[in-house]
C-alpha cells in the first residue's frame, strides 16, 4: 500500500514517530499492542516505505495522544509532589 494523501493529512510518518517516541514514550511494540496494528506495518509507515489506511492512522493518533496526555499528567504530578517536598524541607 502506498502512502496516501488521505492518511497523511491526519499524521505524517515523521509526526507519528515523534509523537510515539518523544511525547508518548512508547516503543513500536507498545503502539502495536494498543492499536491492534501489526508492528511491521507501523514500522514501514514510520519509515515512509508503506502506507496505513486512514482509519489506522486515526487509531494511532488517538491512542498516542491519549498516552502523551497521561504521561504529561504523571510528570506534572511528580513535579508538584517534588515542589511540596522542597517547601517542607525549606521550612
Amino acid at each position: 500500500m502506498e502512502l496516501s494523501n488521505d492518511a497523511l493529512v491526519i499524521m505524517t510518518p515523521v509526526e507519528m514517530r515523534r509523537l510515539r517516541k518523544e511525547l508518548a514514550g512508547w516503543t513500536l511494540d507498545r503502539l502495536s499492542e494498543e492499536s491492534k496494528i501489526n508492528k511491521t506495518q507501523l514500522s514501514r509507515f514510520e519509515n515512509a516505505r508503506n502506507g496505513l489506511t486512514r482509519s489506522q492512522v486515526e487509531t494511532c493518533k488517538g491512542v498516542l495522544l491519549r498516552a502523551a496526555a497521561e504521561r504529561e499528567r504523571q510528570i506534572a504530578a511528580l513535579l508538584l509532589r517534588e515542589g511540596r517536598e522542597e517547601m517542607v524541607a525549606e521550612s
